[in-house]
C-alpha cells in the first residue's frame, strides 16, 4: 500500500462581465461563479466546493480518488461548461 496524493484543482470561470467599477464586475462574478457551483452540484454527477483566494469565489473539484478516470474529468469540464452556458 502507497499513499495517495490529493488533487484539488482551484479555478474560476472569468467572462468578460459588465459593470461600472471592477468591484462592481468582481461581485458579478462572484455570483457567476457561485451559481455554476450550484448548477453542477444539483446535476448529482460531480460536487464542487469554494474557497476566498485573494478575495474571490474560487471553485474546488479534487480529483484524487484512485479510480478517477480521465472520463471523469471530462464529464466535470462538460458540466462546468453547460452550466456556464445556461447561466449566461
Amino acid at each position: 500500500m502507497a499513499p495517495v496524493p490529493f488533487a484539488l484543482v482551484c479555478f474560476r470561470a472569468c467572462p468578460k462581465v459588465e459593470g461600472k467599477t471592477e468591484e462592481v464586475q468582481a461581485k458579478r462574478l462572484d455570483a457567476l461563479n457561485e451559481a455554476i457551483m450550484h448548477g453542477v452540484n444539483d446535476t448529482g454527477k460531480a460536487f464542487l466546493s469554494h474557497t476566498k483566494l485573494n478575495d474571490k469565489l474560487t471553485l474546488r473539484l479534487s480529483i484524487g480518488n484512485i479510480r478517477t478516470a480521465e472520463r471523469h474529468v471530462r464529464q466535470a469540464w462538460e458540466l462546468l461548461n453547460e452550466q456556464l452556458t445556461r447561466i449566461q
